[in-house]
């Protein structure tokens, strides 16, 4: 049997902006899911990105500062 060489193409993207805490000292988790499918056997493939910070912080990545994030609250 002959292996597909696979031809992902980008299907989706989800953004969700985690909170977590006491308001005083609260925490927050960036999270990004990419969906992927293959053009020629539709087999779909996920990728996470997460990362846990604030937004002013140094290290912030630049996907967490250019996307739009659902929000989300975590008691």
């Amino acid at each position: 049997m002959e292996e597909i060489k696979h031809k992902y193409v980008h299907k989706e993207t989800t953004r969700e902006r985690i909170s977590y805490g006491r308001s005083d000292s609260r925490c927050e988790t960036f999270k990004q899911t990419d969906i992927y499918f293959c053009e020629k056997c539709l087999e779909e493939k996920t990728v996470v990105k997460e990362w846990c910070g604030q937004l002013h912080y140094r290290d912030c990545p630049e996907w967490v500062k250019t996307g739009t994030f659902t929000p989300k609250t975590i008691w």
